[in-house]
C-alpha cells in the first residue's frame, strides 16, 4: 500500500489502520475476523475486502473499486 500512496491516482485514498491485538472492538464492528484484512469503502458503502493479500495488483484492483 505504501508504494501506491506515492502514485497521484491513490493520494486521496484515506487509510485507517486497526491493531488486531488491541482494537478488537473495531475489528468486530467491521466484521473483520482475520488479521491483515483490507476493506475498501466508497463513501459509506463497502465495495470489497480481502485478507492476507500482499500482491500489489490485487490490492490496486480492490482500491480502484472505491475510486
Amino acid at each position: 500500500m505504501d508504494s501506491l500512496n506515492k502514485q497521484a491516482k491513490y493520494r486521496a485514498v484515506v487509510q485507517l489502520r486497526v491493531d488486531y491485538d488491541t482494537q478488537q472492538d473495531i475489528m468486530k464492528r467491521f466484521g473483520a475476523s482475520d488479521r491483515s484484512t483490507l476493506i475498501m469503502f466508497k463513501g459509506q458503502k463497502e465495495v470489497g475486502r480481502v485478507s492476507f493479500v500482499t500482491d500489489e495488483k490485487e490490492i490496486r484492483a480492490l482500491i480502484d473499486k472505491g475510486l
